[in-house]
C-alpha cells in the first residue's frame, strides 16, 4: 500500500489566534474532513465583482527571507527547519490547499525561471477530490507573467506539458514581439469568458499543447491592476499569486486581499530574496495594512498567519 504523501496526524495544526472578521465569512471551500482535521474551516469573503479574489503563498524565516541565497528553491526554509521537518511538509500542504481552492496561480516568468520542476498542481488526492465535487477543474490555470517575454522559458515543463492549461500574460508590445516570434506556441486571447471556457474544454483536442496569449497594460508596461480585471472577465473568481514580485505590484495597486504567510523557525541573514525587492519601498505616510484573520501552530518553531489587507 502507498504511504500517505500528507498524512493529518502528522499535520494537524492548532488555531491559536481567531480575527474578528472570520466568523462573518460566508463562503467555506474544501469542505472536507481532511481539511476539517488538519486546518478546520477554510472561509473566504465573497469574491469581487471587478477584478479577481488574489491571495498569496509564501513561507519565510524569521528574519523575513523566502529563499537561502545559495539556492533559489524557496521551500527550502520550510524544509531546513530541523525543529519541526513535519511543518515544513505542513507548510507545502497549505500551498496545495490554497491551490485547490482557486481557479488560477499566478507566477511569474522569474520564479518558474528560478524553479523548473515547479507547477501549480495539485498533490493531495482528497484536495483534489474535493476541489472537482466544488466545481472546479482538476488542474488550475497557470497565469504566467512576463512584461516583455524575452527571459520567458519556454521550455520549461508547465509549456512542455500538455495536461496544464496556461495563459501568458505580457505588456501589448512583449506580447506582438512573443507571437511574432514564436506564432505557432501560442493562440491569441482578448479576455473574453466564452474564449477562456472553449480553450479549457479543449485538452483533448490538443488545445493545450499551445498557451494562450493575453496583452495587458499599456506599451511595454505590464499593469498588474488590468491583469486581475482581465482575468475576472474571463470568468476567473480566485487566484492564488506564488509570484513574489507580482504580489509586491499589487499591494501597491491595492489589489491584493490576503496573505498566507508561514514563518519557519530558522534564520537566513545576508542578503537572501524577500518578498517584493525589487520593487521600491512604501513610505511611512503611505503603505498597505493587514489584519489577522487566524493564525494556526504547528509547534513552537512554526507558524501560520493569514493577513488581509484593508480596503
Amino acid at each position: 500500500m502507498e504511504e500517505e504523501r500528507f498524512p493529518v496526524d502528522r499535520l494537524r495544526l492548532s488555531r491559536i489566534y481567531t480575527g474578528r472578521e472570520w466568523e462573518s465569512l460566508p463562503e467555506t471551500l474544501l469542505s472536507c474532513p481532511k481539511v476539517e482535521e488538519i486546518y478546520g474551516p477554510l472561509k473566504f469573503p465573497a469574491v469581487h465583482p471587478d477584478r479577481c479574489y488574489t491571495f498569496g503563498s509564501f513561507v519565510m524565516s524569521i528574519d523575513g527571507r523566502i529563499a537561502f541565497p545559495a539556492s533559489p528553491d524557496g521551500t527550502l526554509i520550510a524544509k531546513s527547519n530541523r525543529n519541526d521537518p513535519d511543518g515544513g511538509l505542513c507548510d507545502y500542504w497549505i500551498l496545495n490547499l490554497l491551490r485547490a481552492a482557486s481557479d488560477a496561480v499566478i507566477m511569474g516568468s522569474l520564479t518558474i525561471k528560478r524553479e523548473p520542476r515547479l507547477t501549480g498542481r495539485i498533490f493531495d488526492p482528497a484536495l483534489l477530490e474535493q476541489r472537482c465535487v466544488e466545481g472546479r477543474m482538476p488542474v488550475p490555470l497557470h497565469v504566467i507573467l512576463s512584461r516583455s517575454g524575452a527571459n520567458l522559458p519556454l521550455d520549461h515543463r508547465i509549456y512542455a506539458d500538455d495536461t496544464i492549461p496556461v495563459v501568458t500574460v505580457l505588456s501589448p508590445s512583449g506580447a506582438a514581439a512573443l507571437k511574432k516570434r514564436d506564432p505557432d506556441r501560442f493562440i491569441p486571447f482578448s479576455g473574453g469568458r466564452e474564449e477562456l471556457s472553449h480553450y479549457l474544454g479543449g485538452e483533448k483536442e490538443g488545445l493545450w499543447h499551445r498557451s494562450l496569449l493575453l496583452p495587458a497594460g499599456e506599451g511595454d508596461q505590464l499593469l498588474s491592476s488590468e491583469v486581475v480585471r482581465l482575468l475576472a472577465g474571463a470568468g476567473i473568481r480566485r487566484a492564488l499569486v506564488e509570484s513574489p514580485t507580482f504580489l509586491a505590484s499589487l499591494l501597491a495597486s491595492g489589489d491584493l486581499d490576503e496573505l498566507f504567510l508561514n514563518t519557519s523557525g530558522i534564520f537566513v541573514g545576508g542578503k537572501a530574496l524577500t518578498i517584493g525587492e525589487q520593487l521600491g519601498s512604501f513610505t511611512p505616510e503611505s503603505h498597505p495594512h493587514a489584519r489577522v484573520l487566524t493564525m494556526h501552530a504547528h509547534s513552537d518553531a512554526f507558524f501560520y498567519t493569514r493577513y488581509r489587507f484593508s480596503d
